[in-house]
């Protein structure tokens, strides 16, 4: 494997180290960016709701309790794919 093999190991790199960061500046970010109609916009940032859910869903769910209304389309449908089926339904 090559040492440059981004696709391999920045997520380890990078994932690990925000483990113990906290969300909140994400969280903060993506509620600006929901009004932005671009899919090349509102899709990264239902990903990265995405997986900021899998390290904390509570989180998660409080936001998408506030924003869910005012997300465009991808973002929610991004955002939920992790969820429990249950939790999922809510926002459909």
């Amino acid at each position: 494997m090559c040492v440059l093999d981004f696709k391999a190991r920045a997520p380890h790199v990078v994932g690990r180290h925000l483990l113990d960061e906290p969300r909140d500046p994400l969280f903060t970010l993506a509620a600006s960016l929901l009004s932005d109609e671009d899919v090349l916009v509102s899709k990264p940032v239902g990903i990265a709701l995405k997986y900021a859910g899998l390290v904390d869903e509570q989180a998660l769910v409080s936001f998408l309790d506030s924003h869910a209304n005012s997300m465009q389309r991808a973002a929610l449908r991004y955002a939920v794919e992790k969820l429990p089926a249950g939790v999922r339904a809510r926002y459909r």
